[in-house]
């Protein structure tokens, strides 16, 4: 049989289902509607034939060229095409849904209500091809050249682009969800309009696209960006690593609930930002414009956020791990529930901020500017606080533990109900300070000065006072179980109802102090000076007296040792008897 007689019969409606058909020169011959369901076709000329509305589901085409050959309304369902040269050809509304068309050549092919669910086109050409109403649903594209290629305003589901070239491509308008550039170029692409859903564009060039608003839950991780304008696009929940964004304009851009790793935002302008629930690590943003940016349960790790404009802020829920602050700007911020551990705030400025519920754990604050500023339930941590100035700082339910800070100037300040449990306050200044019922549990105050302090209801116990000065501080009813008060000065206190239990005060002086009802039963009061002291009901129960001078005191309603109750403390059970002595 001849081409010729092989057309002709194709015309007639005869049905070579499952043949094997080569070798035959068939250019521009009409085989409209033809049937050829599952079969072979080898070495056929097909360039300009008409095959519109042809049956070739499960087909085989070898070495077949079909340049500007007529496809329209075809049924290429399963069917591989190897080496198929589709240059010009029209498919418009052909079925190519799970055919294989490796290596295909369809430059300038006409596409336009294709369905391409589950089409293979690894390493095909389709630069300048029209996808206009095209189904791309899970189609492979691994490799494929589609510059300038016409993608706009068409639904790309699930699809891969791997690798693949979509330089000066269109994509404006389209519908891009749970897709794959991994390495794709896409340098000069118009994506304008379009929406990003679940797309990775890890390692893709985009430099000189034109980005949707919307991408989101994208993945950027080493996507190649350039100078391009970014400003109020929307990258929520998105995946960026390693790009470099320094310098651009990313003003109103929403990066919420993104993952940002080791991205460079350095000097860029991210005025109006959206930066809630985002999370970055090892990122720089030294330098950049955060005006007006929302900083709300934010998570920064190993970053650089120096000399960055965070003031007149709501910082709530924003955590800070081994970062670099220093130099920042959180004047009139109010910063709650807010989280810096092991970050460096040299030279921050803090300045008439409300910091609310926050944890400084291991942070450096050397030089930082707080005039004004309150701090309410904040905890100081382990926190080296020496080259800060606190003098009249308002610090109230605040804790200091394990934190340092020997020799500083707090005098003034308001410590009402803070702890300062273990803390090192050797030769600090702390007069004239609120401190009720502040806690210094085996806090270490050597030296440290309390002159005029308010500490009422404070608790002291197990502390180093040694040497501390007291003078006429409000210490009434106050605890001081187990410390060392030992030649401390206490001149004027009142301590009236306070308990001094087991207290170490050798050679303190407690001249002209109020004592009335104070409990100091055990305490070693050997050298102390009690001249001029009201004792009234002061309790002094097995107190070590040897030395003390009690000098002009009122001591009338003193309670001395009570023996019936030292014989009970002393008691001992008896040993109990051996099993031996027993029998």
């Amino acid at each position: 049989m001849r081409g010729a007689e092989f057309a002709e019969e194709v015309r007639r409606g005869r049905s070579f289902e499952g043949a094997t058909i080569a070798g035959f020169d068939l250019r521009s011959e009409r085989l409209v509607g033809a049937k050829l369901a599952k079969t072979k076709l080898a070495k056929l000329w097909l360039q300009g034939a008409d095959l519109s509305g042809a049956d070739l589901r499960g087909a085989q085409l070898v070495e077949c060229p079909l340049e500007g050959a007529n496809l329209e309304g075809c049924n290429l369902e399963n069917a591989l095409l190897l080496q198929a040269d589709l240059r010009g050809a029209r498919l418009r509304g052909a079925n190519l849904a799970g055919a294989k068309l490796i290596n295909a050549n369809l430059t300038g092919a006409d596409l336009e209500g294709c369905d391409l669910s589950g089409t293979a086109l690894v390493g095909a050409r389709l630069d300048g091809a029209r996808f206009k109403g095209a189904k791309l649903f899970e189609t492979l594209l691994n490799q494929a050249s589609l510059v300038g290629a016409d993608l706009a305003e068409i639904g790309i589901s699930r699809v891969v682009f791997t690798r693949a070239n979509l330089t000066r491509a269109v994509l404006r308008g389209a519908s891009i969800e749970e897709s794959v550039l991994l390495e794709a170029k896409l340098h000069a692409a118009d994506l304008g309009g379009a929406t990003l859903d679940r797309v990775s564009l890890t390692k893709a060039d985009l430099r000189g696209a034109t980005l949707p608003k919307s991408m989101t839950k994208t993945v950027f991780d080493k996507t190649a960006f350039g100078p391009m304008p970014l400003q109020d696009k929307d990258l929520s929940d998105a995946s960026v690593d390693g790009a470099d964004f320094s310098g651009l304009d990313l003003s109103g851009v929403s990066f919420s609930r993104s993952s940002l790793r080791g991205v460079s935002f350095k000097g860029a302008n991210l005025r109006g930002a959206n930066f809630e629930g985002t999370s970055f690590t090892e990122c720089d943003l030294s330098g950049a414009d955060l005006r007006d940016a929302v900083v709300r349960q934010t998570t920064f790790v190993q970053s650089v956020v120096r000399d960055v404009d965070l003031s007149n802020r709501d910082l709530h829920t924003v955590s800070f791990t081994e970062c670099d602050l220093s130099g920042v700007d959180c004047t009139a911020s109010r910063i709650q529930m807010s989280a810096f551990a092991e970050t460096n705030l040299t030279g921050a400025k803090l300045t008439r901020a409300r910091i609310e519920q926050a944890v400084f754990h291991k942070a450096v604050l050397d030089g930082a500017l707080v005039e004004k500023t309150v701090f309410y339930r904040v905890a100081f941590h382990a926190t080296d606080l020496r080259k800060l100035t606190l003098a009249g700082a308002n610090a109230q339910k605040c804790t200091f533990i394990e934190a340092n800070l020997d020799g500083m100037d707090l005098s003034k300040s308001d410590f009402s109900q803070s702890s300062f449990a273990k803390a090192s306050l050797k030769a600090t200044n702390l007069d004239d300070c609120v401190l009720d019922k502040a806690s210094f549990t085996e806090a270490n105050m050597e030296l440290a000065k309390l002159e005029r302090t308010k500490a009422r209801h404070c608790y002291f116990g197990d502390a180093i006072l040694k040497r501390t000065n007291f003078s006429k501080a409000k210490l009434r009813s106050s605890l001081f179980v187990q410390s060392d008060l030992s030649d401390a000065l206490l001149y004027d206190c009142d301590l009236r109802m306070a308990t001094l239990t087991g207290t170490n005060a050798q050679r303190a002086l407690f001249i002209n102090a109020d004592l009335a009802y104070a409990n100091l039963s055990h305490a070693d009061l050997r050298g102390a000076d009690f001249s001029g002291a009201n004792l009234d009901f002061t309790n002094l129960h097995a107190a070590r007296e040897e030395g003390t001078k009690w000098g002009g005191s009122l001591a009338a309603t003193t309670r001395r040792t009570d023996m019936d109750r030292l014989e009970a403390e002393n008691w001992h059970p008896p040993a109990r008897p051996s099993s031996r002595e027993s029998r």
